[in-house]
């Protein structure tokens, strides 16, 4: 894209060069002014070239109308940011990547609106944090099971709930069945 450039000098160098945030300029029609490497190198499957090429080539058709009517916002109230979930498809198969992204509208000195401004960066499915929370938490109980010191989990509300042979025999603890000792 010619116009890189011109706004690559207005934006700081932990942006152009980020490795967690896309950031990302449209014009008012949903057409791509600018795009970091960030984005470029992780949305490759578009082409090499995002000129002339609109928003809705890279979010997935159910979530097309979610990022107009946040762009929508942005123009009636120019003076805020909006947050938005989207999903982006990778390549050209199924897969995707859940985003979030702040948008705001980019306006010349004047006040002439020039696009919408944002930036992204990808968050995980709900599931994924479970399923990786509670591959973690069996990894923990191994350490807390077999360690000499004494270990207590408590809820939210510090109700116990599991410990392990070391501070059942510490804390004279006998009311929970075998299997809830970590």
């Amino acid at each position: 894209m010619e116009s890189q450039n011109i706004y690559k000098c207005h934006l700081p160098d932990w942006l152009l060069m980020s490795g967690l945030f896309y950031v990302v300029i449209t014009d008012m029609e949903g057409k791509y002014l600018y795009v970091n490497d960030f984005f470029s190198k992780r949305f490759t499957n578009y082409d090499d070239s995002y000129d002339k090429k609109y928003f809705t080539d890279t979010v997935v058709v159910e979530d097309v109308q979610k990022a107009i009517e946040t762009a929508r916002a942005c123009i009636l109230n120019p003076n805020q940011a909006y947050l938005v979930d989207l999903k982006k498809p990778l390549g050209k198969g199924k897969s995707t990547i859940n985003s979030r992204w702040t948008f705001s509208l980019l306006t010349k000195d004047d006040g002439t609106p020039i696009g919408i401004f944002s930036i992204g960066y990808e968050i995980s499915d709900k599931e994924e944090v479970s399923s990786d929370l509670a591959i973690k938490l069996c990894d923990l109980s191994l350490v807390f099971k077999n360690s000499a010191d004494a270990f207590l989990l408590l809820d939210s509300n510090q109700k116990i709930l599991s410990y392990n042979k070391s501070a059942q025999k510490f804390l004279g603890l006998k009311f929970m069945l075998e299997e809830d000792v970590l």
